[in-house]
């Protein structure tokens, strides 16, 4: 909205057209390519980006509270520093640097580059107070919004006051939202959702390593040190869980790789969706698969499977060990991509044709080791705190 005033109070409304079933973003995304660009790690492990040369609209740029902007750099040699959906923290067009608040994964610096190219993505006009991002999806369907101006009449708290339909219903519609989620403070690795396991040489337990006020309760997935032949671990919410063609879900978890977790290579790790007790046997599924490299750390690539069909991307970026990260997948109900996000920051959108969107899937997490004549030298470990997963029905049911 235009020539919004300070303080007053605005209502938007947001209609569905006679296919309904559309989705809505605030914000805009620019993309400036052919730069000459470098990167490093700058004081206090931030990440400063320089722009030396080639057209750049420094005024796309958004660094002030609440409204800050992502980018996506593409273009150096080494795709550990291709990021996607990293926050610009600040810049300075006259010295040509861009600063990106830090996260916990390393990169590589790179020296100046020729043709890279840098997504300026802004998302950030409106805040949903209610926390309620559900659009109405029949057709014709209004969805109504109330907000007021905070800052100078360029920003907005959002909530959303009511959904409407015009459309004769004429048979049962029935649509609903589950909430499930699970923190392992019970004391058992059955935690709060009665979860199903099924380990090879390894095992699930609930650990009181690193408990404390912020991680009441932890479960521990192990792969047992010595082991040879098929090593694995899988906690799941049951394989006939969910089918995901016509519904919004979305699946979060706190985890923690151990101190020797990546030390040793052919070591996976694993959270988000598959359609089997083993995930080395996934047909059917999206997930995080995270690659141990042998030296510390692990490569994070998001999977998405079609009848044992595989298409893997590989996000460039390497978690560290003794650190804890937030893994999130979100798939929205008809059409628009799967956000995989690590931290709150987007690192891969997969397609939705390349998942098997009838078949019956399960949230799980879990680790395998693929032996290749050398047995595990250590045990592999890595702690899950929480689980989330939140679905929404979003089909008609007589």
């Amino acid at each position: 909205p235009t020539n919004v005033i300070n303080g007053e109070i605005y209502r938007v409304q947001i209609r569905q057209d006679g296919t309904g079933g559309r989705a809505v973003q605030w914000g805009n995304k620019d993309t400036f390519t052919g730069l000459n660009a470098s990167i490093n790690t700058g004081m206090g492990g931030v990440i400063i980006l320089y722009v030396h040369s080639g057209t750049f609209d420094w005024s796309k740029l958004r660094a002030d509270a609440g409204r800050k902007s992502y980018i996506q750099i593409e273009g150096f040699a080494n795709n550990v520093n291709n990021f996607d959906g990293m926050k610009v923290s600040s810049y300075d067009e006259s010295a040509g640097t861009i600063t990106l608040e830090g996260a916990n994964w390393d990169f590589i610096d790179e020296n100046t580059v020729a043709g890279i190219s840098i997504s300026i993505e802004s998302q950030f006009y409106f805040t949903d107070e209610m926390n309620d991002n559900w659009i109405g999806q029949f057709p014709y369907g209004v969805t109504m919004f109330q907000f007021y101006s905070t800052t100078d009449g360029a920003s907005a708290l959002l909530g959303k006051v009511g959904v409407y339909s015009n459309t004769s219903h004429q048979r049962a519609k029935i649509r609903f939202e589950e909430e499930l989620t699970d923190d392992f403070i019970n004391g058992s690795d059955d935690g709060l959702l009665n979860w199903r396991e099924a380990n090879e040489k390894g095992s699930t337990t609930y650990s009181s390593s690193d408990v404390d006020e912020n991680h009441p309760g932890i479960l521990r997935q192990r792969l047992n040190n010595g082991e040879t032949g098929n090593v694995r671990t899988q906690t799941s919410l049951g394989l006939d869980a969910l089918i995901v063609s016509n519904m919004r879900v979305g699946i979060s978890g706190i985890v923690k790789p151990i101190t020797n977790a990546f030390t040793t290579v052919n070591v996976k790790y694993y959270f988000g969706y598959t359609d089997h007790a083993q995930w080395n046997s996934t047909k059917d599924g999206f997930y995080f698969e995270i690659a141990a490299d042998g030296a510390g750390k692990g490569r994070v690539f998001c999977v998405g499977e079609d009848n044992n069909v595989r298409t893997v991307y590989d996000t460039g970026i390497d978690l560290t060990e003794d650190d804890w990260f937030v893994l999130h997948i979100g798939k929205p109900a008809h059409s628009g991509t799967i956000h995989f996000a690590i931290n709150d920051i987007i690192v891969h959108e997969m397609e939705q044709s390349v998942i098997g969107m009838g078949a019956n899937i399960t949230p799980a997490f879990g680790s395998t080791y693929a032996y290749q004549a050398t047995p595990l030298p250590n045990n592999k470990d890595w702690f899950v705190d929480a689980f989330a997963l939140k679905y929404r029905m979003s089909q008609d049911r007589i």
